[in-house]
Protein backbone atom coordinates (compact mmCIF):
# COMPACT_ATOMS: atom_id res chain seq x y z
CA UNK A 1 0.00 0.00 0.00
CA UNK A 2 1.05 3.37 -0.63
CA UNK A 3 1.68 6.22 2.59
CA UNK A 4 -1.68 8.42 2.59
CA UNK A 5 -1.32 9.84 5.99
CA UNK A 6 1.44 11.24 8.74
CA UNK A 7 0.41 10.79 12.05
CA UNK A 8 0.52 13.15 14.67
CA UNK A 9 1.90 11.98 18.07
CA UNK A 10 -1.70 11.86 19.49
CA UNK A 11 -2.40 9.67 16.06
CA UNK A 12 0.63 7.16 17.23
CA UNK A 13 -0.32 7.20 20.93
CA UNK A 14 -3.82 6.25 20.06
CA UNK A 15 -3.38 3.36 17.66
CA UNK A 16 -0.15 1.92 19.51
CA UNK A 17 -2.59 1.84 22.87
CA UNK A 18 -5.27 0.29 19.78
CA UNK A 19 -8.21 3.46 20.85
CA UNK A 20 -8.22 4.21 18.05
CA UNK A 21 -11.06 3.86 15.66
CA UNK A 22 -10.48 0.36 13.23
CA UNK A 23 -10.48 1.48 10.05
CA UNK A 24 -7.27 3.48 11.18
CA UNK A 25 -5.81 0.58 13.51
CA UNK A 26 -5.92 -1.55 9.55
CA UNK A 27 -4.69 1.71 7.60
CA UNK A 28 -1.50 1.70 10.03
CA UNK A 29 -1.51 -2.16 9.74
CA UNK A 30 -0.70 -1.62 5.78
CA UNK A 31 1.83 0.71 5.97
CA UNK A 32 -0.58 3.83 5.10
CA UNK A 33 0.30 5.84 7.96
CA UNK A 34 3.88 7.13 8.52
CA UNK A 35 5.43 9.14 11.52
CA UNK A 36 8.46 11.78 10.99
CA UNK A 37 10.87 12.85 13.64
CA UNK A 38 9.15 15.59 15.53
CA UNK A 39 6.59 12.76 16.27
CA UNK A 40 10.10 10.29 17.82
CA UNK A 41 11.38 13.34 19.39
CA UNK A 42 7.35 14.36 21.47
CA UNK A 43 6.94 10.46 22.26
CA UNK A 44 9.98 10.35 23.43
CA UNK A 45 9.86 13.26 25.30
CA UNK A 46 6.94 11.66 27.29
CA UNK A 47 8.44 8.28 27.73
CA UNK A 48 10.20 7.13 30.75
CA UNK A 49 14.16 6.11 30.25
CA UNK A 50 13.68 2.33 30.69
CA UNK A 51 11.30 2.53 28.21
CA UNK A 52 12.69 4.34 25.40
CA UNK A 53 13.63 1.55 23.47
CA UNK A 54 10.50 -0.24 23.35
CA UNK A 55 9.11 3.08 22.78
CA UNK A 56 11.16 3.12 19.66
CA UNK A 57 10.96 -0.26 18.75
CA UNK A 58 7.26 -0.08 18.31
CA UNK A 59 7.05 3.38 16.59
CA UNK A 60 9.70 1.25 13.94
CA UNK A 61 8.04 -1.51 13.85
CA UNK A 62 4.73 -0.01 13.05
CA UNK A 63 4.64 3.10 11.16
CA UNK A 64 6.93 4.11 8.42
CA UNK A 65 8.80 6.96 8.10
CA UNK A 66 9.09 10.00 5.92
CA UNK A 67 11.98 12.66 6.00
CA UNK A 68 11.18 16.33 7.14
CA UNK A 69 12.40 18.56 4.34
CA UNK A 70 14.36 21.45 4.85
CA UNK A 71 11.71 23.32 3.42
CA UNK A 72 9.83 22.56 6.42
CA UNK A 73 11.15 25.63 8.83
CA UNK A 74 10.15 28.41 6.60
CA UNK A 75 6.99 27.00 5.95
CA UNK A 76 6.17 26.40 9.54
CA UNK A 77 7.19 30.24 10.30
CA UNK A 78 4.73 31.13 6.99
CA UNK A 79 2.54 28.85 8.83
CA UNK A 80 2.30 30.71 12.26
CA UNK A 81 2.80 34.22 10.38
CA UNK A 82 -0.74 33.30 9.02
CA UNK A 83 -2.20 32.04 12.29
CA UNK A 84 -0.73 35.19 13.97
CA UNK A 85 -2.85 37.60 11.47
CA UNK A 86 -6.18 36.39 13.30
CA UNK A 87 -4.39 35.35 16.69
CA UNK A 88 -5.09 31.78 16.40
CA UNK A 89 -0.70 31.23 16.53
CA UNK A 90 -0.55 30.64 20.13
CA UNK A 91 -2.26 27.10 20.14
CA UNK A 92 -0.24 25.49 17.56
CA UNK A 93 2.87 23.90 18.97
CA UNK A 94 6.09 23.69 16.57
CA UNK A 95 5.77 20.10 16.63
CA UNK A 96 2.28 20.43 15.13
CA UNK A 97 3.56 23.24 12.57
CA UNK A 98 6.92 21.08 11.34
CA UNK A 99 4.60 17.51 11.22
CA UNK A 100 1.67 20.11 9.45
CA UNK A 101 4.52 20.97 7.29
CA UNK A 102 6.12 17.65 6.10
CA UNK A 103 2.45 16.37 5.43
CA UNK A 104 2.30 19.05 3.09
CA UNK A 105 5.67 18.90 0.89
CA UNK A 106 4.96 15.07 1.01
CA UNK A 107 1.30 15.27 0.29
CA UNK A 108 0.12 13.48 2.53
CA UNK A 109 -3.23 13.82 4.99
CA UNK A 110 -2.51 14.91 8.91
CA UNK A 111 -3.99 12.28 11.26
CA UNK A 112 -4.60 13.50 14.14
CA UNK A 113 -6.84 13.78 17.91
CA UNK A 114 -5.50 17.80 18.08
CA UNK A 115 -7.55 20.25 17.32
CA UNK A 116 -4.96 22.54 16.05
CA UNK A 117 -4.14 21.00 13.08
CA UNK A 118 -8.06 21.59 12.62
CA UNK A 119 -6.85 25.54 12.92
CA UNK A 120 -3.76 24.83 10.51
CA UNK A 121 -5.71 23.35 8.50
CA UNK A 122 -8.03 26.41 7.63
CA UNK A 123 -4.94 28.79 6.63
CA UNK A 124 -3.03 26.11 4.39
CA UNK A 125 -5.93 23.87 3.26
CA UNK A 126 -3.56 20.61 4.48
CA UNK A 127 -5.78 18.08 4.57
CA UNK A 128 -6.82 16.92 7.84
CA UNK A 129 -8.25 13.59 9.53
CA UNK A 130 -9.33 12.61 13.08
CA UNK A 131 -7.85 9.34 14.89
CA UNK A 132 -10.86 8.84 16.60
CA UNK A 133 -13.48 9.48 13.62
Amino acid sequence: MTIRYLADTSAVSRIASKSAAVRWQEAAEAGMVAYCDPVELELLRGSPANRRNSTRRVLHGTFPWVPVPDSAWERALETQDWLAETSQHAGASVFDLVIAATAEHHHLTVLHDDRDYEVISRVTGLPTQRVID
